[in-house]
């Protein structure tokens, strides 16, 4: 051993018989060396005792900083009594002391029940706080149980006031899926009226086409039977007109569609249309 673990021994030994307890024969005492991961908390469990009793038996100012390679002396005696005695007073108590290096998950686990359910039947907000001292109860599940059903009553005011705003947004999809389609119908109805109005338009404007050619080939077989050199006197062509109106007009060629042009110009300008100059024509006999 070194001289500085016989230190760590002897200062051990010491700082239990000055606090009240027992010296460790060489029987009970053991020695515990540190290894890599350990806490205070673990070596207090594997050896049944407390980590209070630890820290003063090796005079650790920290419980929270152990150094890998020390040696610890763990005198069981006095704290298998000691120890025995907390848990059965706590056990019939339903209640137990928070110790220093104490812990909500080692004491879950001591006292059989988890971490969740301590923290609530204590009113804990924050797991990893325990201060030494404060007293916590460890049996029941009443807090558990009243958290849950609050849990299942939000649950279900959450789901209930999500149902209502699904139905309510499904309620305003169908009115715009309702409103789309009214205007959808609307814009149809009004494409199929316009076609409509364009159909008689155009059927209107094909019967006048209709009717202004059979005039104007009434007035051209009447004239000249369709003859482009047909001639009377000094009337030419199929509309038989005089040289002032061929001279004004067109239609000196023996051209058919140049005597028809002239003939169609005369005749918007003398008589705006040729059944006009039909209705002319039958009962002057000219036009």
């Amino acid at each position: 051993m070194t001289i500085k673990n016989k230190l760590l021994v002897a200062a051990g030994l010491a700082g239990s018989v000055a606090l009240g307890h027992h010296a460790a024969s060489a029987n009970s005492a053991k020695q515990h060396t540190i290894r890599s991961g350990e806490t205070l908390t673990s070596i207090a469990k594997d050896y049944n005792v407390s980590v209070d009793q630890l820290a003063k038996e090796n005079n650790i100012k920290n419980v929270h900083q152990i150094y890998t390679g020390e040696n610890l002396v763990i005198d069981q005696t006095d704290s298998d009594n000691s120890n025995q005695t907390t848990t059965d007073s706590n056990d019939n108590t339903g209640s137990y002391t928070v110790q220093s290096g104490d812990n909500l998950w080692t004491l879950a686990q001591r006292f059989n029940t988890t971490v969740d359910n301590l923290a609530s039947l204590n009113n804990i907000q924050d797991a990893s706080k325990l201060s030494v001292g404060q007293v916590l109860k460890t049996t029941g599940t009443a807090a558990a149980t009243q958290n849950t059903q609050t849990n299942t009553d939000s649950q279900s005011q959450a789901d209930s006031q999500a149902q209502a705003d699904s139905a309510t947004a499904q309620s305003q999809a169908d009115s715009q899926a309702q409103a789309s389609q009214a205007a959808a119908a609307q814009a149809q109805a009004q494409a199929a009226s316009a076609s409509s109005s364009a159909t008689v338009v155009n059927t209107s404007t094909a019967s006048t086409d209709s009717s202004e050619e059979a005039a104007l080939q009434a007035i051209i077989n009447k004239e000249s039977g369709g003859n482009v050199n047909a001639t009377n006197g000094i009337y030419y062509g199929i509309g038989q007109l005089s040289p002032s109106l061929r001279a004004r007009y067109g239609g000196n060629t023996a051209d058919y569609q140049d005597q028809l042009q002239a003939m169609k110009a005369y005749i918007a300008d003398r008589y705006g249309s040729a059944q006009a100059a039909l209705a002319h024509h039958n009962q002057y006999n000219w036009y």
